[in-house]
């Protein structure tokens, strides 16, 4: 994904070629379902979400002045629209368990990546949202705290002071879970 070819395809969308625009959904759509399992559980609701995304983007084109990276006004339309359709749905559904399992583990392997996954995952769903956000916008979408302000419209310093807490909020929750796992085992 390079800024050229979002570029290009922008000027093509907004010159009637809207096709082109399917250039656009190849290569941000696995960066927006990963940002939709943050807010949403269930895989139909993460396609929904998705979907109203691309169709909201598309629409708004002409709005897009190329002062931040296509990615980042992207992901700005993905936060908004998820705040607001989570503050209109109740989320009934389980938590769905993802491997992480490489080719070739073991069972054993397989077990304790995903039992790593599900506390690392527990942490991160007990922090205050707005932790939460920041958090996943820096570590999993490795934007900026710049960025991180623009997309969420909360101040930079209020974006650094956000994951600096969730970060030792995190280690308390892992090191305590570490502690019990530790004496379980003795």
């Amino acid at each position: 994904m390079t800024v050229d070819e979002d570029s290009l395809a922008i000027q093509q969308v907004l010159a009637g070629e809207t096709e082109a625009f399917a250039g656009i959904v190849r290569r941000h759509q696995g960066r927006l379902f990963s940002f939709a399992r943050r807010f949403f559980r269930n895989e139909a609701d993460r396609e929904d979400f998705v979907q109203d995304v691309f169709l909201q983007a598309f629409r708004r084109l002409e709005t897009y002045r190329g002062e931040a990276r296509f990615s980042s006004w992207l992901l700005s339309i993905a936060y908004h629209e998820a705040v607001r359709t989570r503050s209109r749905m109740i989320d009934h559904a389980v938590l769905e368990s993802e491997s992480i399992a490489a080719p070739g583990d073991t069972p054993e392997e397989t077990a304790l990546k995903n039992e790593a996954r599900s506390v690392v995952v527990g942490a991160i769903r007990e922090l205050p949202p707005r932790f939460a956000i920041c958090l996943d916008l820096f570590f999993f979408f490795s934007n900026s705290y710049a960025e991180i302000a623009e997309t969420t419209g909360i101040p930079l310093n209020t974006v650094r002071s956000h994951i600096r807490r969730a970060k030792k909020l995190l280690q308390t929750a892992l090191s305590s879970h570490t502690s019990e796992v530790c004496h379980e085992l003795h």
